[in-house]
């Protein structure tokens, strides 16, 4: 850290190596999503939606609530739409392989199957260094 600090500080500014070590410290210790992160603005309603399933529950002595449907997006298409990946089979072999996070509250948690659920500001993280950031268009639009 020292040695990455000073190269920085030659090449750049003291106040540079600082931003460095503190980005690379949330990011790689404290498992972070990065300050500057590639966002992708899609339709969480219409674009790359693999399957929709009305979702209602019952609590005793009430009717079924009406919720949102629960959408699940084709993560490989909306990688290789990012261009976070060359081909659909490239980002299924990743999520196989699991090298594809999601964050939550907890940290990052693997992604298991390529039909997951998303919605607006969650973060992908695709192997150790590249993020995604998922924007919805339509909230955007009524703004």
């Amino acid at each position: 850290m020292r040695l990455a600090r000073e190269i920085v500080g030659q090449f750049h500014s003291a106040e540079a190596a600082q931003q460095a070590e503190a980005e690379f410290t949330r990011v790689f210790r404290e498992r972070e999503a990065p300050g500057e992160v590639t966002e992708l603005r899609l339709s969480l309603k219409r674009d790359f939606v693999a399957s929709t399933s009305e979702i209602g529950w019952r609590t005793p002595g009430e009717e079924a609530k009406k919720v949102e449907p629960l959408r699940r997006h084709s993560l490989p298409h909306i990688l290789q739409a990012a261009r976070l990946v060359e081909s659909v089979s490239e980002g299924r072999r990743l999520i196989e392989q699991g090298a594809v996070d999601r964050l939550t509250e907890q940290g990052f948690e693997r992604v298991q199957e390529p039909y997951v659920p998303l919605y607006d500001g969650v973060v992908l993280r695709i192997g150790k260094r590249r993020f995604l950031r998922i924007v919805d268009a339509d909230k955007q639009s009524q703004s």
